[in-house]
């Protein structure tokens, strides 16, 4: 067979494959579990396997376990083994955590550990903590560390998680695995995380880190992460920060906060954070918030702040009223006496 034989066969070869009609006969043998598993072992081409790896995982038939996993260890398609990981993560379960967490660990494509760090925190067993965090410290390649911050986010009411994360947030060299870090804190909501976030509100250079630090804060608990923020409300130099941070104290809705919200309404020189200052103070209420925006909605200079001011009595009004009725003239103490 002369050359020009070999390139034509080769062609016609490829046509075969790749043209849309011979891919959907080939993908019609994976329209159950039972069609799927052998296109899953034998399938010529890599989309034939990829394809039939999603289609288990879509089908939650636990009976399709051993051999996904079997392709998570063995197929040397990367995606086919993304696949793979995202499947076991559909499916869940004790029997899903060791092969995942193997492939979160020796896999060498960053893509497949990425992925088997995900599919753990998606199928949130305890047995998947410790690799987590192990991988959060020590993987090579920062996708990997962040979706390992991220699944550990999702696993509640771990002191060692926190620690884990909170070194991260303080220690990791990427940003992105900062911020990661400081998304899965804040979703845990643990004393022990609430110190490294006090630190990074203060001293992380990333303003989008201090940012995703401040919303974290906003469900952090204790009288340290207050203070942080109203710390950050008045020293933070970039107002993208303030701002974020003004939302977070309108999220904690605690009334020890309004001085410092109405000092950045009153003076903050951007005037974004103005008019989120005026919308945190209809979310904490209280008497001195209710004076401010009393105030502002009608003496404010600024049209935007006006707006700002009526809005958040508007929310003010339909939140509070049956707090205002202790502290307010009906309690029998005027406000004047009361101050």
């Amino acid at each position: 067979m002369g050359v020009g034989s070999h390139l034509l066969a080769g062609a016609l070869f490829l046509l075969m494959f790749s043209h849309p009609t011979a891919q959907t006969a080939w993908a019609a043998n994976c329209d159950s579990v039972a069609g799927c598993i052998p296109q899953l072992r034998f399938g010529e081409t890599r989309s034939l396997r990829e394809l039939a790896a999603q289609t288990l995982g879509e089908r939650g038939d636990r009976f399709a376990i051993p051999p996904l996993v079997v392709t998570l260890e063995n197929d040397p398609g990367e995606f086919v083994r993304l696949k793979a990981a995202e499947a076991l993560g559909r499916l869940g379960g004790q029997q899903v955590v060791k092969p995942l967490v193997q492939a979160m660990e020796k896999d060498p494509s960053e893509l497949v550990r990425e992925t088997a760090a995900a599919a753990l925190g998606r199928v949130g067993l305890s047995e998947g903590s410790a690799p987590l965090r192990q991988s959060l410290g020590g993987d090579p390649e920062w996708k990997v560390r962040l979706s390992a911050a991220r699944a550990i986010g999702q696993m509640k009411g771990e002191e060692g998680s926190a620690a884990a994360l909170s070194n991260s947030l303080i220690n990791d060299a990427r940003r992105e695995v900062r911020i990661g870090a400081a998304h899965a804190l804040g979703r845990l909501k643990s004393n022990a995380g609430a110190a490294a976030l006090v630190s990074a509100m203060a001293g992380d250079p990333v303003v989008p880190v201090r940012k995703a630090v401040a919303m974290a804060l906003a469900a952090s608990p204790g009288e340290e992460s207050e203070k942080a923020l109203v710390k950050a409300l008045r020293e933070d130099r970039d107002r993208s920060v303030r701002q974020i941070v003004v939302t977070a104290l309108g999220v904690r809705g605690k009334e020890s906060a309004a001085l410092a919200l109405i000092s950045s309404l009153q003076g903050d020189p951007a005037i974004e954070v103005r008019q989120e200052a005026a919308a945190a103070l209809g979310q904490i209420g209280g008497t001195d918030a209710r004076s401010a925006l009393d105030y502002y909605a009608e003496n404010s200079l600024f049209n935007p702040i006006r707006r700002a001011a009526r809005d958040a009595l508007e929310d003010f009004v339909t939140k509070a009223p049956a707090s205002e009725k202790t502290t307010g003239p009906s309690s029998g103490v005027s406000p004047a006496a009361s101050n």
